[in-house]
């Protein structure tokens, strides 16, 4: 077997997995982001999350399921709630970003699978590849530049070629 061949890059199961869970999370930060900047777009400053539930969640991840609930602002401190934006612009920054992630996330997928993926250069071709792109006569007038390691001051005869292209 010509093992020049394989893609030596390892194509299982974590690397997808941690992408996925990073695009998972990305995604959940996305939506009290995407709440700041619609306090910003109404005229209001940026105002992150800061008030801890009562189960003692962490503010953003509290902000973030209290937004997937349908109530924006929930988190922010009593004094932040006069200026709260429309429910409906929250929701539009939100989805914004969320579809800009999905077209980075599918950028990204779609460079992986062209340069690295299965779609991906495979790398040196064989010495049946070659025979059949080059040709025989080409290969016999480059074959000091093809292979220096076999540079040889004798000339090089059909048989030689022969030869050297059946070999696997």
């Amino acid at each position: 077997m010509d093992t020049r061949n394989q893609n030596p890059t390892p194509t299982s199961w974590e690397i997808p997995a941690a992408i996925a869970a990073c695009v998972l999370v990305i995604a959940f930060l996305a939506l009290p982001v995407g709440q700041g900047l619609a306090e910003v777009v109404s005229g209001h400053g940026f105002r992150w999350p800061t008030v801890v539930s009562r189960v003692g969640v962490h503010p953003v991840l509290s902000a973030g399921l209290q937004l997937l609930r349908g109530h924006p602002g929930r988190n922010l401190s009593p004094a932040d709630h006069s200026g709260m934006p429309a429910t409906w612009l929250v929701y539009l920054t939100i989805g914004i970003l969320q579809a800009l992630l999905i077209a980075a996330a599918t950028g990204g997928l779609i460079a992986w699978y062209r340069f690295l993926g299965p779609g991906g250069g495979r790398g040196m071709a064989s010495r049946r590849e070659a025979t059949a792109v080059l040709g025989p006569g080409r290969l016999l007038e480059h074959a000091d530049i093809l292979r220096p390691d076999l540079r040889t001051h004798t000339r090089r005869t059909s048989t030689d070629l022969r030869s050297w292209s059946t070999r696997s």
